[in-house]
């Protein structure tokens, strides 16, 4: 079954979890009052300790969703999830049931509290005069190693439930039967092969005459990206395990809205093998360089079909933000004002002063006001709409109203 078929449409919101939970229970102040049902150190000892296939070098990532009979592995590398602060000791509740005792202490990403259970972590702000709305549940590759892939799927749908969101999901697909897949990847994108992200990075570290790293980067990460970031690299480079081409890591960076969805479609779909691959080789493709403005058009390259074989890759594309009057204020405030008060006192010159030295003499345009945003912002102080054709020069009749405004 191909992994599209096996990506269902899920529904907007999730049903509260029916688990009963058995376990220590939190005061408001965010400070644990009683560890006594937990897990004990002899528990947690044991599930760290379980043995890994024989077949595939130690790694640091979680539960692995193939058999070791297999040529690749899939796994989820890392969990970062955003929610709100009322459920964050529901959020270590789950995390008590996996992990064991947490400790309380300081807090990261700008938060200023949280509770560790090694290096998994709930933080939040504890002052409530400066408390953030929200509360992040964060599951490094560490943590994630520590809990069986079926584990960490249940934990995902728990804390989806509750209300939480996927703000990073890495899902890694380690493959030990293509020695050259780096050099394809690097080839295929200095050919123009590479479609649906624009810039790579080949990768090359040197210690003397030895290669301690090598592998290609492809797209941009942050508020520059697009929610998709790929890293193909050699694994057993880095780790020092294997010698170089017989372990090369697969690992599909997703952020945002892409991360979100395909942490709903691991949560809901049965086949996490299917959904795994399908999301972490639908971050970009690589097509033929056949001249074609249509990607649709241009045979995908050998190799990368060769290496899909019956799984379709599943891409999301993250939705970009409608702009509204409030936050295109909220830009000129934040963005353009600031500056133009810092240049005002610096150079001495009133605002008006500054507009003219900056910027050549301009005609107001009456057009101008058939934008949304222009009507709302001339309704909200209250401007009367003649008294603004006149100011304009009464150049062409528009009418502003409160429909039109608020529309």
């Amino acid at each position: 079954m191909k992994a599209n078929q096996l990506i269902s449409t899920y529904p907007l919101s999730f049903p509260a979890p029916e688990k009963p939970y058995n376990g220590p229970t939190f005061d408001r102040s965010g400070h644990q009052n009683d560890f006594v049902e937990l897990r004990d150190s002899e528990r947690n000892a044991e599930r760290r300790s379980r043995p890994r296939p024989s077949s595939s070098p130690d790694s640091n990532t979680g539960g692995k969703l193939t058999s070791s009979k297999t040529s690749h592995e899939v796994s989820l590398d890392w969990i970062r999830m955003s929610g709100p602060v009322a459920m964050r000791h529901e959020a270590v509740k789950l995390l008590a049931q996996y992990y064991g005792n947490p400790t309380y202490g300081t807090g990261r990403y700008f938060l200023n509290a949280g509770y560790r259970f090694g290096s998994a972590a709930v933080y939040f702000d504890h002052e409530e005069e400066q408390r953030k709305d929200h509360s992040v549940v964060d599951l490094p590759g560490a943590a994630m190693s520590e809990i069986s892939m079926s584990d960490a799927v249940d934990l995902l749908g728990d804390l989806l439930r509750l209300g939480f969101k996927a703000t990073r999901l890495d899902i890694a697909v380690d493959l030990y039967c293509a020695p050259s897949l780096i050099e394809k990847v690097t080839q295929s994108c200095m050919n123009g092969e590479l479609c649906r992200a624009k810039k790579f990075r080949p990768q090359h570290v040197q210690s003397g005459k030895d290669v301690t790293g090598y592998g290609c980067n492809i797209g941009d990460r942050g508020k520059m990206g697009s929610g998709r970031y790929l890293r193909v690299y050699d694994k057993g480079l880095e780790t020092k395990e294997r010698e170089q081409g017989h372990w090369v890591r697969w690992e599909a960076e997703l952020s945002s809205e892409p991360a979100n969805e395909a942490c709903k479609a691991l949560a809901l779909n049965d086949d996490a093998v299917a959904v795994g691959i399908a999301h972490a080789f639908g971050v970009c493709d690589f097509r033929e360089n056949t001249g074609s403005q249509h990607i649709d058009r241009r045979p995908r390259c050998k190799w990368f079909q060769d290496l899909l074989k019956q799984v379709e890759p599943e891409r999301v594309v993250q939705s970009r933000t409608k702009s509204t009057v409030h936050s295109f204020k909220r830009w000129m405030q934040t963005a353009v004002l600031p500056k133009l008060e810092t240049l005002s006192a610096a150079t001495g010159n009133r605002m008006d002063q500054l507009l003219a030295i900056l910027f050549d003499e301009c005609m107001p345009d009456p057009e101008h006001l058939e934008d949304p945003k222009v009507r709302a912002l001339c309704i909200e102080t209250g401007t009367d709409p003649s008294v603004a054709l006149q100011r304009l020069g009464n150049r062409r009749l528009v009418m502003l109203t409160a429909g039109e405004g608020a529309a």
